[in-house]
């Protein structure tokens, strides 16, 4: 259900003579549902921009941000990111990202800090519409012990907020409750920590900041129809509203006297964005840029998502979500606004935070290339089940079109789902991986503590010679074979709808049936568009007009829903891919000759292969691999269980 890129970075720029600021992070939220939030750097010393550092630095801790990064701060030596969906605070070492501990908070929002204290924004229940949600509130942090002191409930949906004296001014957005936004300002005395007071400003209350004129500005997002977005102007000394801008914004940043705004108003009745770039003096009280790029470099930003501004070099950084699914962009511009330089990121790159430690971990993300030859080089068959990633953010017609997309996803380290059971891929090495004895292929998946999508492993020798994965595939046996549980004689069969935004029936071998259900993060068609219709047969997809039938081994259902209502995906004890359990990590681990032992890998002997009747067999070699969905499981709103693959290793040559 989750796709995670590992680490990666790329000079983006020469390097430059950084006085205080030594680098910046960049909090990439993550489609909702997709468990995607990662955490970049940028380096100013050397020009490099890191992608994704989390898992790299912090290989010890079982599970990647998770789902939608909120926010994220540096105070007091600390880095404090907002996990929204995970509903919990990361908090890591300023000057290294390592992870120091993560705090729980539901469904949290945004940060803010004053007198040694941080502050958390909650709405204080799940993520979902309902006009009947509680009031939301704040929790008080306290940046030294880490423990949560005391909560004030405040507005509904309360979002930003900014510290001005010895108060607090919180947006109320009542997100959840549209048409019926809240449209609140809470004002908190912080040394107290009681509501003093609440002023009515204007419907759906978001962004803030507060300037050393004694004011603080917080930007209405309208209700995206007849009424518009619009900055508000409060006076701190009466507690009043004495104004508003006339400025659309989305996000905004104060810099010095000047106000940077990000405008993408959208409008229900035209279905359009409108972007704008605007610069407001809160001493003249006047605009000073109508658009500050100035380079033409706005026209190739499709969906402006966040803004900061270095408030040492004066450079402005907006960040680029494009279509949300897929890495986006950040841009460097000059104060004159021309472009210096971009950089591609995560998935919906948002929040940044400018840091005055460097980062002294830069050295581990920089470990120097595997030997090439271990990684798979080619992709025979690509055949995923249906899926809430399939086709997502690629076009692919054809088996060959599909390999394509697959075999560069895998170049670039970065993950290829396989839909729900069934699914599968086939990749091949340019060399016989050798049997040892011990631990001869490596798998790395997006697994963690709880969300395991465990996928059965096979291998095929080149027995005739040919170059073709065409002789008897072997299953790699792992903890589950000989329970009565896992069926290796199970099939699935699922029906293309009529409409693309229909849920895709299945039928199983046991006389079940089923849907992959559609859901509200991800809009294309499910059904893989290289599944023509006709005959056709693949290693283990039939295709028959309308309909495609995976054969393979079934493993039991992993899956439950707890107490909070979310989902849990148990793994099992080891031999499976995307699966990540704690047994398959100490059986590779060996510190001497194995830095990938704490890894999001699993790992596979092929002296564990079984032939179709289910015997032992011992092959000296193989040349093939097959990863293929173990499970026909759902886990409620978040979807089917898929079982990803970013990488496939002979291990033999890294280990």
């Amino acid at each position: 259900m989750e796709e995670i890129v590992p680490s990666v970075n790329t000079s983006v720029t020469s390097g430059y003579n950084a006085k205080n600021i030594q680098g910046i992070y960049l909090l990439n939220e993550g489609n909702m549902g997709s468990n995607k939030a990662s955490l970049d750097y940028f380096d100013y010393q050397s020009g490099i921009y890191y992608k994704n550092i989390f898992p790299s630095i912090n290989p010890t801790v079982s599970r990647e941000l998770g789902d939608v990064g909120n926010d994220i701060k540096i105070y007091g030596g600390k880095i404090y990111a907002i996990i929204n969906c995970s509903n919990y605070l990361e908090v890591m070492d300023a000057a290294t990202a390592k992870h120091i501990t993560a705090i729980s908070i539901p469904n949290c929002r945004y940060l803010a800090f004053h007198g040694g204290y941080a502050y958390v924004t909650s709405y204080a229940g799940q993520v979902s519409i309902n006009p009947n949600a509680r009031k939301g509130y704040i929790a008080k942090i306290d940046t030294t012990s880490l423990a949560i002191t005391d909560t004030l409930t405040v507005g509904y949906q309360p979002e930003q907020m900014t510290a001005a004296g010895d108060k607090m001014y919180v947006a109320n957005s009542g997100g959840y409750m549209a048409p019926n936004y809240d449209r609140t300002v809470s004002i908190v005395n912080l040394n107290s920590f009681k509501v003093e007071n609440t002023i009515d400003v204007a419907i759906n209350l978001h962004a803030m900041q507060a300037d050393s004129y004694g004011n603080v500005y917080v930007s209405s997002s309208g209700d995206y129809n007849g009424t518009g977005s619009d900055i508000y102007v409060i006076n701190t000394a009466s507690g009043s509203v004495v104004g508003k801008l006339g400025i659309a914004c989305s996000e905004m940043t104060l810099c010095g006297d000047s106000l940077y705004v990000l405008g993408n108003a959208y409008n229900y009745a035209t279905s359009k964005h409108t972007p704008s770039y605007v610069i407001y003096n809160i001493k003249t009280k006047q605009k000073s840029s109508s658009n500050f790029i100035t380079d033409g470099t706005d026209l190739k930003i499709k969906t402006p998502y966040g803004i900061a501004v270095n408030p040492e070099t004066r450079e402005i950084f907006i960040t680029d979500a494009g279509d949300y699914v897929t890495p986006g962009t950040l841009y460097c511009f000059t104060p004159s606004g021309v472009m210096k330089w971009s950089a591609t990121t995560g998935d919906i790159p948002a929040h940044i935070a400018f840091t005055k430690s460097r980062l002294q971990s830069v050295g581990e993300l920089n470990p120097g290339e595997e030997n090439a030859a271990a990684y798979c080089n080619k992709i025979y068959e690509f055949m995923p089940a249906p899926g809430q990633f399939v086709n997502e953010g690629y076009i692919a017609t054809t088996m060959s079109a599909a390999c394509s997309y697959a075999l560069s996803r895998l170049k670039q380290k970065t993950l290829v789902s396989l839909g729900g059971f069934g699914g599968y891929i086939i990749a091949g090495f340019d060399h016989a991986v050798q049997n040892d004895g011990g631990y001869n292929i490596e798998i790395l998946g997006n697994a963690f503590e709880g969300s395991s999508e465990p996928g059965i492993v096979y291998v095929m020798q080149d027995s005739n010679g040919n170059g073709l994965p065409d002789d008897t595939w072997y299953e790699l046996a792992g903890s589950e074979f000989s329970k009565g549980t896992t069926n290796r004689k199970y099939s699935v069969t699922y029906t293309k709808p009529a409409s693309l935004t229909a849920d895709i029936p299945w039928s199983d071998s046991d006389g079940k049936s089923g849907v992959i259900g559609r859901n509200t993060y991800h809009s294309q068609d499910y059904y893989p568009a290289w599944a023509v219709t006709g005959a056709v047969v693949y290693g283990n997809a039939e295709i028959a007009g309308s309909a495609i039938k995976f054969t393979g081994t079934r493993l039991p259902d992993n899956n439950k829903e707890n107490a909070a209502a979310s989902w849990i995906n148990s793994a099992f004890d080891w031999g499976y891919a995307d699966n990540f359990s704690l047994i398959d990590r100490l059986a590779a681990a060996d510190p001497a000759n194995n830095p990938h032992a704490l890894s999001q890998a699993n790992y596979f002997k092929i002296s564990n292969a079984i032939d179709p009747n289910g015997n032992a067999v011992s092959l000296k070699y193989i040349n093939f691999v097959k990863v293929q969905t173990g499970v026909n499981c759902r886990g409620g709103s978040i979807g089917e269980e898929s079982t990803e693959v970013c990488c496939i290793k002979d291990y033999n040559l890294i280990k």
